[in-house]
């Protein structure tokens, strides 16, 4: 397979992550991790979560927002966060009756303080304990070995 070029010419390296999400959604990016592994001086990986968000700690969660959730790896770890901080607020309407809209944003809102607050709050010890097989470890030294390539 030829080297892709850039201006310079040098080649791209290139590192890829895919959440893993729920079938037939998971195909779909498995396909696009081979294709992305066929290319010389790139790599990419299919998470063993649903998402990214499935490897924090509950106890960086609750740290984070003063909220308690619990989830497997294949929850939707954002959902269940939003959800549990609009029952958190007393007198809030119920999920079910939010627009569409305000759900979505609060949704998104959610997203962005799991991975800002509570990653942030994650300890070497949290990481261990909800990445027991060392996927996040594993990336980084996959990343650091793309970097060191010539």
């Amino acid at each position: 397979m030829a080297k892709e070029r850039v201006k310079d010419g040098y080649s791209r390296r290139e590192w890829h992550l895919y959440d893993r999400e729920l079938p037939p959604e998971t195909d779909l990016r498995l396909a696009a991790v081979e294709a992305v592994n066929q290319r010389e001086q790139c790599q990419a990986f299919l998470t063993s979560k649903r998402s990214l968000e499935n490897y924090l700690h509950p106890t960086a969660i609750k740290a984070a927002e003063g909220i308690d959730v619990k989830f497997q790896d294949f929850d939707p770890v954002v959902d269940l966060t939003a959800k549990r901080i609009q029952q958190r607020d007393e007198g809030a309407k119920p999920w079910e009756l939010l627009s569409r809209r305000t759900r979505s944003r609060r949704i998104h809102r959610a997203k962005q303080r799991l991975n800002t607050v509570a990653v942030d709050l994650m300890s070497v010890e949290l990481l261990h304990e909800s990445d027991p097989n060392g996927d996040i470890i594993s990336w980084l030294a996959s990343i650091n070995d793309l970097l060191k390539q010539a």
